[in-house]
């Protein structure tokens, strides 16, 4: 499915991939509508899309605010309508971040109230429209931790386990959408340098880290490569280069971490 002509809402387009598939997609040809946190990286992110020629649409949301998300929904069936593609890519690093020393429930409660229930609230607002329009596709952003393990798992339980959970969806829609019209995709970039991602890394004192972080694709190069694989009408996106084989692999050793770490990140082992 080519982007072109497309209208495109992407939740979370403020900044990083998000940002980056926004822009890719307005050269292609889409129309875009953002939403996000940040008045700044909206401000940004369309006039970046604006620079190229393209159209671009932005309305500040907190998914983790019921009311918030109904205005945004009202805003975009508003301005775009029922979206061809719905993008939804939040992720709150720093909420993201736990470690052995840090399993409060209620900061898990609140980091998924964002990064979780936050892609369900945004998806109740546009899912009976796309039904009844028997057309549409709905990409959420889970991440290459939700089929392989790496070591930053030591310091990011909560992402893990969000990610997890939205890969698991992402699937469930699949299966229940079947037959309907609309199509479920699931989003699995792999580490990516945006700012939130290393600087939050970087300051975690994770033995190691420095080699995970430099093997970071560029925000523009994973836009590319999302919209391409897109076209072509699978399920799972996945950025990780070779993940099929590592997957076998991985899957091998009954889905042990222990030794697919071992000899995938030796300096953090």
């Amino acid at each position: 499915m080519s982007v072109e002509g497309k209208k495109m809402l992407i939740v979370g387009g403020g900044a990083g991939i998000g940002a980056a598939i926004g822009v890719e997609a307005a050269r292609q040809g889409a129309e875009i509508a953002i939403a996000d946190l940040s008045t700044a990286a909206l401000r940004e992110t369309e006039t970046a899309i604006e620079s190229i020629g393209g159209i671009a649409h932005t309305s500040l949301v907190d998914i983790g605010d019921d009311a918030s998300v109904a205005r945004m929904g009202e805003w975009a069936k508003g301005t775009i309508g029922s979206p061809d593609i719905l993008l939804v890519t939040v992720i709150d690093y720093p909420g993201s971040f736990s470690g052995l020393d840090d399993m409060d429930v209620n900061e898990w409660r609140r980091s998924f109230e964002v990064n979780f229930f936050g892609y369900i609230r945004v998806v109740e607002q546009f899912l009976a429209e796309m039904r009844a329009r028997g057309s549409g596709t709905i990409v959420l952003t889970a991440s290459t931790v939700a089929l392989l393990p790496d070591p930053t798992a030591a310091v990011l339980l909560r992402y893990k386990a969000i990610k997890h959970a939205l890969f698991g969806l992402s699937q469930a829609l699949a299966v229940a959408l079947k037959g309907s019209g609309l199509r479920s995709v699931c989003f699995c970039p792999s580490l990516t340098a945006t700012p939130g991602t290393i600087d939050n890394l970087r300051s975690s004192g994770l033995e190691g880290v420095e080699d995970i972080l430099a093997i970071a694709a560029q925000p523009d190069d994973v836009a590319r490569f999302f919209l391409a694989e897109l076209a072509k009408d699978e399920f799972l996106i996945c950025a990780h280069a070779g993940y099929r084989d590592l997957l076998v692999e991985y899957a091998s050793n009954q889905l042990d971490p222990a030794p697919f770490i071992s000899q995938h990140f030796p300096s953090a082992a």
